[in-house]
């Protein structure tokens, strides 16, 4: 018997396989681009921070002494060259700031990353850094949600 056409019952499981293939494709889809942001966000959090704290790590080995100020917002380093002094380091509105021989402030990291940072002192030539280095996430969307924690203790070479 020759059959112009799809019975009701043909049509239902046709379009119910291509309704789930279809799904099944917009949510490989949709993982993946959340894995893209996800990545690119811990990307920024990781560039940001690893070069911020090892910066940071660098100018305490390379000064002569170091103070910290502002109840551990603040540290003030103090350099052999008098033009260099003092060297400043801080957070203004989550954006890590150099300040060197009283110039303009340098952004250490940028607009993507929020910081916040706690410097102390426990011994004259020890500089203990806790930094929190989080992306900037206004929407608070989940795939945004990256916070890296650092904690190093650095020592003044003289």
């Amino acid at each position: 018997m020759n059959k112009d056409g799809f019975t009701l019952i043909e049509f239902l499981i046709y379009s119910t396989i291509v309704v789930f293939v279809i799904g099944s494709l917009t949510m490989m889809g949709v993982n993946v681009m959340y894995g893209r942001v996800h990545t690119a966000a811990m990307r920024d959090v990781n560039k940001n921070a690893r070069f911020s704290m090892s910066r940071m790590t660098s100018l305490i080995r390379e000064a002569e002494s170091a103070e910290v100020l502002s109840g551990g917002d603040l540290l003030s380093l103090t350099f052999s060259d008098p033009e260099e002094n003092p060297t400043e380091v801080y957070v203004d509105e989550g954006v890590l700031q150099l300040v060197r021989g009283g110039g303009d402030p340098v952004d250490l990291t940028d607009e993507k990353v929020v910081v916040s940072i706690v410097f102390s002192q426990p011994e004259a030539d020890l500089i203990l850094i806790e930094a929190v280095f989080e992306f900037f996430n206004p929407a608070e969307m989940e795939e945004y949600e990256i916070i890296k924690s650092f904690r190093t203790l650095e020592n003044i070479r003289k």
